[in-house]
């Protein structure tokens, strides 16, 4: 590491915040980038809301993202970032920040994979601000910070070396999602009658369990515990959120290939995630779930699951669970909200079924190869960015 230096942040990037309240939110229009928004180094646009075209410009007065920004929280989920790689418009959220690289001096992807290295990634955790409600980082001391960087030109290979991962990464999470997609669309349609889910199926919740009991990932006797953070509105499951349990649970607790999990809580300010249902991936056989889910089970009709999780994406079920929601703050749905639906069914329900299978479980196998990609990259990244590894002039010029 000869070649590199420690600069001010300030000095190679402009570091902005967002408004310090909410707008309302709307569902079409410029995007509104929350902390949500923010998944695993990428932004995932899922759980984004958009802001009306009225309250664009109140919103986007300070700045709004441009193409090579890096996003990034600085209260709640301290250490998140993301490169915004995109025209599209949109307004930061509150809690969100972003830094706009000065070209001169930094190239922009690099800038993102410099915020999620190991030794930013510690400065970070030495300048957060432990509140008594939220963790935060004081955005007007950022330009402040040291940040450690080679010349432009190493700079630019690094980038161009972890940027070809990840847009592979991204092809294939579209590519997962163009399937899952088209699954739920096969599954949607049907008039050959219907059925109703408390005649066919059980509905059961999670584990009510104890804080005591959550330990680390790689804590010996655990197991994987599927909660609302798992939760996305695309009818998936993202393993990010997976909490990790180590006293003890029941058989009824431990999810199934043909399980369906329904969120059943939601503390979301829009109810996002409320009534929200999701397939067990092959990852995910054997995890337990939390009481804040409730699984449904088909004992004789098992391919049920695959058509009521995709009836349950459409707006008929997200009208109900919104018009069965209780709770001020807390909004919870009631068994009956999902056992009193009824199934609509095509005249050839298990050639639908079948089909519909094929297309999640090749879907399944795209994120299989996510997960891969990204481990590769998560290897590569702290050899690279602590100068251990060099990209060679040969392999970026490929």
């Amino acid at each position: 590491m000869a070649d590199w230096v420690t600069r001010r942040l300030g000095d190679i990037a402009t570091v902005f915040d967002g408004p310090h309240s909410t707008p309302t939110k709307t569902d079409a229009g410029p995007w509104y980038l929350s902390i949500s928004s923010l998944a695993s180094g990428h932004v995932d646009l899922g759980l984004s809301a958009h802001i009306g075209e009225d309250q664009y410009a109140a919103w986007t007065r300070r700045t709004a993202p441009q193409r090579g920004d890096t996003l990034f929280s600085y209260e709640t989920r301290i250490g998140q970032a993301a490169l915004w790689n995109s025209d599209e418009r949109a307004a930061l959220g509150r809690r969100m920040g972003l830094l706009r690289p000065k070209r001169d001096e930094v190239d922009p992807r690099f800038l993102s994979l410099a915020y999620l290295s190991a030794e930013f990634q510690e400065l970070i955790r030495t300048k957060t601000v432990h509140g008594a409600t939220v963790e935060r980082i004081l955005i007007a001391d950022m330009p402040n910070w040291p940040i450690s960087i080679p010349p432009l030109d190493e700079q630019r290979r690094i980038a161009g070396a972890l940027g070809a991962l990840d847009e592979l990464i991204e092809v294939d999470r579209l590519e997962a999602e163009r399937l899952v997609l088209l699954a739920q669309a096969v599954l949607s349609g049907g008039d050959a009658g219907s059925v109703l889910v408390s005649d066919v199926a059980t509905l059961s919740r999670g584990l009510s369990y104890k804080g005591s009991g959550l330990v680390s990932r790689d804590a010996a006797g655990c197991v994987p515990m599927v909660n609302l953070a798992n939760f996305t509105v695309r009818g998936w499951l993202n393993e990010d959120g997976l909490k990790y349990y180590s006293e003890s649970f029941k058989g009824q607790h431990i999810l199934r290939s043909t399980d369906l999990l329904i969120a059943n809580t939601d503390l979301t300010q829009r109810r996002e995630i409320l009534g929200r249902a999701a397939l067990v991936q092959p990852s995910l056989v054997g995890a337990i779930h939390s009481h804040h889910t409730s699984v449904v089970r088909f004992p004789r009709e098992a391919s049920l699951h695959l058509f009521l999780w995709a009836q349950s994406q459409g707006p008929e079920f997200r009208e109900r669970a919104m018009g069965f929601a209780t709770g001020t703050t807390v909004a919870a749905l009631p068994k009956e909200a999902v056992l009193d639906f009824s199934i609509r069914l095509p005249s050839n329900p298990d050639q639908v079924a079948a089909t519909a299978d094929t297309l999640v479980r090749q879907a399944w196998s795209r994120e299989e190869e996510v997960a891969e990609l990204v481990r590769v990259r998560d290897e590569l990244l702290p050899l690279l960015m602590s100068g251990k590894v060099r990209v060679s002039e040969d392999l970026a010029a490929a």
